[in-house]
């Protein structure tokens, strides 16, 4: 039997494109897919204000999805909105991508760094670094300054700019593994990673979604959950 993943986007504008990002890791029918927005809130989280909106129907389509049968559920955001308390009202496990991508980067590389969208997003992030306790081996944040609904208006540009912030931080900075702060850097991970080692700059780069999503169904698959959810009120 499958495991049923779910995919929950903390925006109301639709990325068919989620789900193209981590449709190769299905492993053949072993995951089963899928992906929602949720029904209001923001456009796209770039700050804390958008954070806090959506946290509503991020809960909501979480509920939704264990009701449903659902294995696990990702949410689609490097600042990981909504998880902590998600954790409280279901008991399948919730997954974050900038938690997922964080940790599976400390298993990589000393000293990481976090290529992101904007400088708005600065403070979510360094509240990521915080809950991970992660902070003290964070190269300085690195940002490519693209609002997240830009971020497919032209792909080429983009990769230039993500590898211009990488180089920056793998030569200046000394890292040795590249997280992508956002998960809307879509179909750009294996991009980057061979633009960097073209220019002997050969490090991992993490994609927070695809890793969110393969942590998600190990989880399931080893029947390891987070503490049992308290009863909702």
């Amino acid at each position: 039997m499958p495991i049923r993943i779910r995919v929950v986007t903390p925006h109301v504008a639709p990325v068919p494109a989620k789900l193209r990002e981590i449709e190769d890791l299905a492993e053949g029918g072993a995951l089963q897919l899928s992906q929602v927005n949720i029904a209001d809130g923001p456009r796209a989280i770039e700050s804390a204000a958008d954070e806090h909106r959506c946290l509503p129907g991020v809960l909501a389509r979480i509920e939704e999805a264990e009701a449903q049968g659902v294995d696990a559920v990702v949410v689609d955001c490097f600042a990981d909105p909504g998880v902590a308390a998600a954790r409280e009202r279901v008991a399948i496990p919730v997954i974050g991508p900038g938690e997922a991508s964080l940790h599976l980067a400390a298993t990589l590389g000393r000293r990481l760094a976090i290529v992101t969208v904007l400088e708005s997003v600065r403070p979510m992030i360094d509240a990521l670094a915080e809950r991970t306790a992660l902070g003290p081996r964070l190269a300085p944040l690195r940002v490519v300054d693209t609002a997240v609904r830009e971020l497919d208006a032209d792909p080429e540009r983009l990769l230039a700019r993500l590898t211009e912030a990488a180089a920056r931080a793998v030569r200046d900075d000394g890292a040795d593994a590249i997280v992508l702060g956002c998960t809307g850097f879509l179909g750009v991970s294996d991009a980057l990673a061979r633009a960097l080692a073209a220019q002997g700059l050969a490090v991992p780069v993490i994609h927070p979604l695809r890793s969110a999503v393969l942590l998600a169904a190990t989880q399931v698959r080893l029947g390891l959950r987070h503490r049992a959810a308290r009863p909702a009120r």
